[in-house]
């Protein structure tokens, strides 16, 4: 009976032993997690609290005085919301692989909550804003005076009057177009003379070209006629004179 509560006193103790072990070996690789990991900054938690906080005082003033809602004003929130929704998913994505008590850190649930609900926010403010803007649209409308209606009336007939005058100067135009291409089909009828009478002309050239050469082919024959018909008076001339000066000779020697 010793033997065997001494044997479980032992088992208890072993039994506790692994149990601290394993809790101090799950707390250990918990905070070497967070401290191992280069994608958590912890500055970006207090950066997101302070957009947070500027953002709601931003949508809570807007949603107390709507009319104090203005489209850059309404830009300036939609900008901050954005950029306070970005830094929420980075730290999401960063922290998707930590259990929830490392997300509970870093304020995570508490930061999602916040978007959600400042997001819900936002569109109260886009619904103020849009109905002032009809408002002031419906306003605007119901301050149209009588002069406005008198101005309106009178640009309707100055258009209307404007769209006859419209009407005649195309009518005008028309027969204008009308007037050109007759023009055109003469101006066609006289180009195409211009071109026979050159085509005329050039034929004309051509024969005077072919006479020209004709003739100076006839001047060079004649030219050539003469020179040897001087040759050959100059010929006769030389012999005549050499039968005059044999003759002569002949007369003077007695032979």
């Amino acid at each position: 009976m010793f033997f065997i509560n001494l044997f479980f006193r032992v088992l208890k103790l072993n039994l506790l032993h692994i149990f601290e072990f394993i809790m101090d070996n799950n707390n250990f690789n918990e905070n070497a997690l967070i401290f191992n990991s280069p994608d958590i900054n912890p500055e970006t938690k207090n950066i997101l609290s302070k957009k947070i906080s500027v953002l709601e005082n931003n949508i809570n003033s807007a949603l107390l005085s709507p009319s104090s809602i203005t489209n850059k004003k309404l830009n300036e929130i939609e900008s901050l919301l954005n950029e306070c929704d970005k830094i929420y998913l980075s730290m999401e994505v960063e922290l998707s692989s930590y259990s929830m008590k490392t997300k509970e850190k870093f304020n995570l649930p508490y930061f999602k909550s916040k978007m959600n609900q400042l997001k819900g926010n936002f569109k109260e403010v886009e619904n103020l804003s849009n109905l002032k803007d009809e408002n002031d649209e419906n306003e605007n409308s119901n301050l149209m005076s009588d002069e406005t209606r008198q101005n309106l009336i009178n640009t309707n007939n100055d258009i209307e009057y404007g769209n006859k005058k419209m009407k005649e100067s195309i009518k005008l135009i028309s027969n204008v177009n009308d007037t050109d291409k007759e023009t055109m089909r003469s101006l066609k009828n006289q180009t195409n003379i211009l071109v026979n009478t050159g085509n005329l002309l050039n034929e004309a050239e051509s024969y005077v070209k072919k006479t020209a050469k004709l003739l100076n082919s006839m001047i060079r024959r004649a030219t050539t006629n003469k020179i040897i018909l001087i040759g050959i008076i100059i010929m006769l001339g030389l012999i005549d004179v050499m039968i005059f000066y044999y003759k002569l000779k002949y007369k003077i020697t007695g032979k």
